[in-house]
């Protein structure tokens, strides 16, 4: 079975003219197919026969959907529509056998001008996969080594990125409800208005900002004392911020000792 996530490109539109370029291509020796729109397999070269453990005669006139489920084959059908229709290249990612393979597809412009078909080179990405997914351990086991809270939150204020402590200590909800959260609203009451205004200049203004605030548990009416740093990071073309925060709260009663004695 296959499975996939995928994405759609905004890059340049390749424009591969069939007559002329088409032959060229299906002699590479990645795996290599032609799609009209509705996934109708045209042409194919044997090195996509070989991916498919099938003669290639078997492969050309079937559909590219026939090895997947029908959710899964919808999506890949609206992407090849979309690029079709847009006459700009995409990709998506299929996990097969173990292996990562990434499918590049770009439109095919007919001598009349029209794109009536998709080209769509495949490239095997496993080692790569394998090194993002090392990647990907390696920072969450370094966030879940701070010593208090981390979280990465939106424009709206929500939870995007969080560590177990933010999670489970404060928030206390369950992993599939934290990005419906709101990060201001485990503030003190008191401590709310000047919390906003320091994320307005963080967002607005691009200002690294550390303020001292009481945080509150489960939303309840316990609360500690954090010292919490804020900066803007932009991912993925948005802004967002991204801040750790500290327990101080026995440096604050220890401070209160002083002043009261």
């Amino acid at each position: 079975m296959i499975t996939h996530t995928s994405i759609i490109s905004s890059g340049m539109t390749m424009k591969l003219i069939e007559s002329q370029f088409l032959p060229g291509f299906l002699s590479l020796p990645d795996p290599v197919f032609v799609i009209d729109h509705e996934g109708t397999i045209l042409d194919a070269n044997e090195a996509y026969g070989s991916l498919l453990s099938r003669n290639l005669q078997e492969c050309i006139g079937n559909t590219v959907f026939r090895l997947l489920l029908p959710d899964l084959a919808q999506k890949r059908l609206e992407i090849i529509i979309e690029a079709l229709r847009n006459a700009k290249p995409c990709y998506w990612d299929d996990e097969q056998d173990g292996r990562t393979l990434r499918n590049r597809a770009y439109p095919c412009i007919t001598p009349e001008g029209e794109v009536t078909r998709l080209l769509i080179i495949v490239h095997d990405i496993s080692d790569i996969g394998e090194e993002l997914k090392k990647e990907r351990i390696l920072t969450k086991t370094v966030i879940e080594s701070i010593p208090g809270a981390f979280y990465v939150v939106d424009t709206a204020g929500k939870f995007v990125y969080w560590n177990q402590f933010i999670r489970d200590q404060i928030v206390g909800k369950p992993e599939n409800e934290m990005k419906d959260t709101v990060g201001i609203d485990y503030i003190h009451p008191d401590d709310r208005p000047v919390v906003a205004q320091n994320i307005i200049k963080i967002m607005q203004d691009n200002q690294e900002l550390t303020s001292e605030s009481r945080v509150l548990f489960h939303n309840g009416e316990e609360f500690r004392w954090f010292l919490m740093t804020g900066k803007r990071i932009i991912l993925d073309g948005n802004p967002l911020l991204l801040g750790a925060g500290v327990d101080i709260t026995q440096r604050k009663e220890g401070e209160e000792e002083i002043i009261y004695q």
